[in-house]
């Protein structure tokens, strides 16, 4: 949407739609901007050379 073009990161959206950009709007959303730092970006590589190994449990001890 055009009006996105200038808001300024991060982007802070409800269920109207988009609220606020660069600052938290209240504090029901300081939680989420403490979290969106830990964030990391998503890499589909990684993801297709994931690799799973299941731990098997001896049930009769």
């Amino acid at each position: 949407a055009l009006h996105l073009q200038d808001a300024d990161a991060p982007g802070y959206f409800g269920t109207s739609g988009f609220i606020a950009g660069g600052s938290s709007p209240g504090s029901s959303y300081n939680t989420l901007e403490t979290a969106i730092e830990d964030l990391v970006p998503y890499n589909p590589y990684e993801v297709t050379n994931l690799s799973l190994t299941f731990k098997t449990i001896d049930s009769e001890k």
